[in-house]
C-alpha cells in the first residue's frame, strides 16, 4: 500500500468517526453490556520513529540521532469485559508499515525501513456514556526493522518494545464501533551486521491509528 493511499483512507475513516460520533447514541443497545464478547478490527493510521544510532567500522565509531516517517495498517482480534461502568480487553494485533528513513554517515547512505508488526496489549478504561468508551493500553509489541549501508548489504532484526497508549472508541450501532488511538512504543536496542560495519539502533515510536470495529 503506498503512504498517500494510507493517508487518504485514514482521513476518509475520521470523517466518518466525527459523523457517527454524533450520532452514535441514537443506535446502540441500551447498557455497557453489549460491549462484552469478541470482536475484529481493521487499522490505517501514522507512524514515526526515531532512532538512536550506533556504528563503527574499520574507521572509527559514529553517533547519531535520526527519525523516519510513513502509513501504517493491520488487523486486530480481541475480547471484551465491562463491569458496570468500567472495561476490560486484551487485544492481538498484526500490522505493516511503510514508514522509512535516509541518512548519510561518513559518505554511507544508510536506509531503514520499517517492516511488519505484532504484539498483545491488555486495555482497560470506562464508560462516559452507553456508546462512548474511554481507554488506556498497556502491552508487548514486536516490530521488524530492515537496515541496508550502500555498498555493504542489508540486515533486519526484529525490536521488542512496551506499548503504552490512550484512545476513545465510539460506539456507531450495535455492532460497529469506530476508534481513535495515540499510541508510544520504546523499544530495545539491536545490533546489524552489514559487510564489516557494525551497527547498533534503539527506535521509539509514535503510533496514530484510525479503527474500524466489528462486535459479535
Amino acid at each position: 500500500m503506498k503512504p498517500l493511499t494510507g493517508y487518504c483512507s485514514a482521513l476518509a475513516l475520521a470523517a466518518v468517526l466525527t459523523t457517527g460520533s454524533a450520532h452514535a447514541h441514537n443506535h446502540v443497545q441500551t447498557g455497557t453490556s453489549s460491549w462484552d464478547g469478541p470482536y475484529v478490527g481493521v487499522t490505517l493510521g501514522y507512524t514515526d520513529f526515531t532512532m538512536e544510532f550506533r556504528g563503527r567500522d574499520d574507521f572509527g565509531s559514529v553517533r547519531s540521532d535520526f527519525g523516519g516517517s510513513g502509513a501504517n495498517y493491520g488487523i486486530l482480534a480481541g475480547w471484551g469485559f465491562t463491569h458496570g461502568q468500567g472495561y476490560l480487553a486484551f487485544e492481538a494485533n498484526f500490522g505493516s508499515s511503510a514508514a522509512d528513513s535516509t541518512m548519510s554517515v561518513d559518505g554511507d547512505r544508510i536506509k531503514i525501513d520499517q517492516e511488519e508488526s505484532y504484539g498483545l496489549s491488555m486495555l482497560g478504561g470506562g464508560f462516559v456514556a452507553d456508546w462512548l468508551l474511554l481507554y488506556g493500553r498497556l502491552g508487548w509489541q514486536r516490530t521488524n526493522y530492515e537496515a541496508s549501508v550502500s555498498g555493504a548489504g542489508s540486515d533486519d532484526e526484529d525490536f521488542d518494545g512496551v506499548r503504552a497508549g490512550l484512545g476513545a472508541d465510539m460506539r456507531y450501532n450495535d455492532n460497529l464501533s469506530l476508534r481513535i488511538e495515540y499510541n508510544r512504543i520504546y523499544y530495545s536496542s539491536e545490533r546489524f551486521r552489514a559487510g564489516n560495519a557494525r551497527t547498533s539502533f534503539e527506535p521509539e515510536e509514535a503510533r496514530f491509528e484510525l479503527s474500524a470495529i466489528m462486535r459479535f
